[in-house]
């Protein structure tokens, strides 16, 4: 009997000692699980981390780029405002010059002197050679070889018709200036 009684207690304390591991072996899984789920969360939480470090690069990026291009755009209106004030100033320059020289200008003067001259000129006419007198011919001079090749026709029976212009025989300036000659003299 008293070995049926120890073979209880020996049972109940086997039981017991298996209760006991099963605690351990829960309590250890349960600290691993626990464990398992702080890594995943701070895994989580830097992965999260690192996503919006990224964005707020990314943002910042994006903030200095646009910043660039105004500060491009800034840079070019400025240069094409400064183009457009020199562009005007030196027209506003060349007006001015033009404005200066036209009230001085030296040829004003010097065309009035000369229409001055050439009054007193024809005041005092005075003897030209035979030389100068070609030189100031309305047809210029001319050397005996060059050729008038044009034949302008006045109609002479008083009609209200144009000028005619045809190609005539070519007449040579000297033979023009012996007509001359020989209808003066006679």
């Amino acid at each position: 009997m008293r070995s049926a009684g120890k073979d209880r207690h020996g049972h109940e304390m086997q039981r017991q000692q298996d209760k006991e591991k099963e605690r351990e072996r829960r309590l250890k899984d349960e600290v691993r699980e626990a464990r398992k789920r702080e890594e995943s969360r701070r895994e989580r939480d830097r992965l999260e981390r690192l996503e919006f470090e990224r964005r707020v690069r990314e943002q910042r990026e994006i903030r200095e780029q646009q910043k660039e291009r105004e500060r491009q755009a800034r840079k070019k209106e400025e240069r094409r405002n400064q183009a457009l004030r020199n562009e005007e100033m030196e027209r506003a320059e060349r007006r001015r010059l033009k404005r200066h020289f036209r009230s001085r200008s030296p040829s004003r003067e010097s065309r009035h002197h000369d229409h001055m001259n050439r009054w007193d000129a024809k005041a005092r006419p005075r003897k030209r050679s035979p030389d100068e007198q070609q030189a100031h011919s309305p047809i210029g001079p001319h050397t005996p070889d060059e050729v008038d090749d044009t034949n302008v026709e006045i109609p002479s029976d008083g009609s209200e018709e144009p000028y005619e212009i045809r190609p005539a025989e070519p007449v040579y300036v000297s033979e023009i200036s012996e007509a001359s000659h020989s209808d003066s003299e006679s």
